[in-house]
């Protein structure tokens, strides 16, 4: 992504100069690194991903580095986590949380596309310990 966004730069400054050279830059890269990137967020999801525990909450994360204004958060309970999935969709894995809440179970879908499969592994190992405890009494936030 960055070798294309130097491309694109490059093609932009090149065909706004006047040289024999700039005849064959037009500028458009720039459009096809935009369309490029959107295309590669709509078919994976965010590339950001956080998950921690703190006492009995457990804190989401999901986003875009550089820009807070896109990311996605909300935080839990621990106790009110029912039951969870990670689903493959073409080329997007998605973590589907079943969260108990006041009107019944509800599910929230978090893309986890850029995760490794050792990362993946990880993170379904240690939901599997938070939904797998005994004393998993149901607490609504």
């Amino acid at each position: 992504m960055l070798s294309l966004a130097a491309l694109s730069i490059t093609d932009l400054i090149v065909a706004r100069i006047s040289h024999p050279i700039s005849d064959f830059f037009w500028g458009y890269l720039v459009a096809v690194f935009v369309l490029t990137l959107a295309m590669l967020y709509l078919l994976l999801g965010k590339p950001y991903f956080k998950m921690s525990v703190e006492n009995d909450l457990l804190n989401f994360r999901s986003g875009v580095l550089t820009n807070n204004f896109l990311d996605e958060r909300f935080r839990i309970n621990r106790h009110n986590l029912v039951d969870f999935k990670i689903q493959k969709r073409f080329l997007k894995t998605i973590l589907v949380l079943s969260i108990l809440g006041p009107n019944g179970v509800i599910q929230k879908n978090i893309g986890i596309s850029y995760l490794s499969k050792k990362q993946v592994a990880d993170l379904e190992d240690k939901l599997k310990d938070l939904t797998s405890k005994e004393e998993n009494e149901h607490l609504f936030i």
